[in-house]
């Protein structure tokens, strides 16, 4: 994040690589299973107080 008087930026990058992987289910959800991860995601939010 970074803010400079009445703007602020913010942004996130998720599995920057675009790797694949796999995780355990949840023991919530019912039976067995691995979940495939996400692939690469981002996000960037400008903020303008007036």
């Amino acid at each position: 994040m970074y803010a400079f008087k009445m703007v602020r930026l913010e942004g996130s990058i998720n599995n920057l690589a675009n790797e694949t992987y796999f995780t355990p289910r949840a023991t919530g959800y019912s039976g067995p299973g691995i979940l495939l991860s996400d692939g690469r995601s981002f996000y960037l939010t400008l903020q303008v107080k007036i």
